[in-house]
């Protein structure tokens, strides 16, 4: 009865003794009862290292910081601390801190670190560097791992029994944004999720699907949902919605062209400019028809010469928009124009200078309007030539502020004897230097010659008049006027003016001294004419008489 006894009591102390072997590595399973991670009895020195001999169960995706007490730290040369991090069974990576890495406590005698697991790590190996077995003389209040980022004092392990009565959960924000011009497959969403639980870590190879909105919709926009749930070992589940929101970010384009002339005064409507402009979307297609003018900095300066912007804009059904700037460039391509006599027929004792000859002349431009002081001399031909017959060129120019130019030639022709004749562009008026023609003298000559009516409606300018002030002194002089039919027309008529001495017979007045009043050459031919008429009449009646006689 007694060996039955004793053998009874050693099976219930073999029994007892069991969950004391075994509470250590299963109680490795189980989260800490309080906040020290760090059981003394799970550690051992091993080869200059104090070191966990299971690895210890953790949260993923959580700070942890690892405080070392002073003692320990300043008793250690170059000491550090290395990582194992785990899934389940699977070691997934290794993390060595340095003794550099370590912060102070401010007001304590500790030293701390902090670290970061990955959503894939649920368990953790320690391996603390100790070659001078500080860990051996001292308690285990040598160290400390909690939860957080800061140390909140150091507290004894306590051992847990948490089970795991969690689902795990889904890591990110729940939206997907696909582009419709490329849209994400399902596939592609269901590959890039992530579920983590706190016990069995990385749980994402276990979502699955339980409805797709988003099917045959990826090219349409819109938000359509998936929906998925994952589940832990134990059976706790968690859903999870996902929100794919197709969108168009891509903005339209436009076509058409960037850039057009407009020669002054011609101004180009923006109406015209617009129309010549095309706009697709990749979603919406054809935008020509949304177009709309954003700025204009043409309008208000189609009068000058210059390059000018205009910025149009086109907007998608999404919201994208694009500008497209187009340039106007406002170009005077018109060349000036002269007016004035372009020949002259002059005798060969005539003074006429190419100073007269420009004088004459008037250059206007469409843009720079009056360009006759801008004329210039490009080649003389005549200068050389004064007083001798023949005919010569004189070539003027005149360049507009856009460098276009115009050349006017004029022929001068040397003669001798020249008559009143009307030429190519002036009428030539020859009069004696006692005769003053005035203004109304030119027009009733025009009247006339039925170059003008008598109509009052005529206006009459002078354009230039280099006669009127010399009308006394032989020579040849020019009077340009400007003559403005009823009609609108405006005509350039121009005269070139030769006075010649007045040659009329001077008879001698009263008192006057004989010697100063000599008859003229004129008078004596008169005079020797008179008599040889009279004695041809006299001999023609003799002949007459004797021819009666004889009969």
């Amino acid at each position: 009865m007694k060996k039955w006894f004793l053998a009874a009591c050693l099976a219930a102390a073999l029994v007892l003794s069991a969950p004391s072997v075994l509470a250590l590595e299963d109680s490795e399973h189980y989260l800490p009862g309080g906040k020290n991670y760090l059981d003394p009895d799970n550690f051992e020195a091993d080869s200059g290292y104090y070191n966990s001999i299971y690895n210890f169960l953790v949260k993923p995706n959580t700070t942890y910081c690892l405080s070392l007490a002073r003692t320990y730290t300043d008793a250690q040369a170059g000491y550090h601390v290395i990582l194992d991090y785990f899934a389940n069974e699977a070691q997934t990576g290794t993390d060595t801190i340095e003794a550099v890495e370590f912060a102070g406590v401010s007001g304590q005698n500790w030293m701390f670190v902090l670290f970061t697991t990955s959503a894939a790590t649920n368990y953790l190996d320690v391996y603390i560097f100790d070659p001078a077995s500080s860990f051996d003389l001292h308690t285990a209040d040598l160290f400390q791992l909690e939860e957080g980022s800061a140390f909140t004092g150091y507290e004894d392990f306590v051992p847990g029994n948490l089970a795991d009565v969690n689902g795990p959960y889904f890591e990110g924000n729940g939206v997907v944004i696909s582009n419709v011009d490329d849209p994400i497959a399902s596939a592609e969403i269901r590959a890039g999720l992530v579920a983590v639980d706190a016990i069995d870590g990385d749980v994402s190879a276990d979502i699955v699907e339980l409805a797709n909105g988003y099917a045959g919709h990826e090219d349409t926009l819109g938000e359509y949902v998936i929906s998925y749930t994952v589940a832990d070992t134990v059976g706790n589940a968690t859903a999870f919605d996902i929100t794919v929101k197709v969108v168009d970010v891509t903005a339209p384009m436009f076509g058409g062209e960037t850039s057009f002339v407009a020669p002054y005064p011609v101004i180009l409507p923006v109406a015209t400019i617009q129309s010549q402009l095309t706009a697709s979307d990749n979603y919406d297609g054809d935008l020509t028809g949304d177009i709309t003018l954003k700025t204009d900095g043409y309008t208000a300066n189609a009068g000058t010469i210059g390059a000018y912007a205009l910025v149009f804009t086109v907007t998608d059904a999404s919201g994208n928009a694009t500008d497209r700037t187009v340039t106007v460039q406002v170009v005077d391509e018109a060349d000036p124009i002269f007016s004035g006599p372009a020949s002259y027929t002059i005798g060969y004792d005539v003074n006429l200078s190419v100073s007269d000859i420009q004088g004459a002349l008037s250059a206007m431009d469409d843009y720079d309007l009056d360009l006759t002081a801008a004329i210039t001399l490009k080649t003389d031909g005549y200068s050389a030539h004064l007083k001798q017959i023949g005919t010569y060129e004189v070539v003027f120019e005149a360049v507009d502020s856009s460098g276009n130019a115009t050349q006017y030639n004029v022929i001068v022709h040397i003669v001798d004897g020249i008559g009143p004749i009307v030429y190519i562009d002036a009428s030539i008026v020859r009069v004696y230097s006692g005769d003053i023609l005035s203004l109304e003298d030119f027009t009733t000559l025009l009247v006339r010659a039925g170059e003008m009516s008598a109509a009052p409606e005529f206006r009459v300018t002078v354009r230039f008049d280099s006669y009127t002030a010399h009308a006394a002194e032989p020579g040849v002089y020019h009077l340009a006027l400007e003559i403005e039919r009823p009609d609108g027309a405006v005509v350039l008529k121009t005269f070139q003016v030769v006075v010649s001495e007045d040659r009329s017979i001077i008879v001698p007045g009263p008192g006057e001294n004989p010697a100063e009043n000599r008859i003229g050459i004129s008078d004596v031919v008169t005079w020797i004419t008179g008599g040889l008429c009279a004695v041809l009449l006299a001999a023609t009646n003799i002949i007459w008489w004797f021819k009666v006689k004889r009969r």
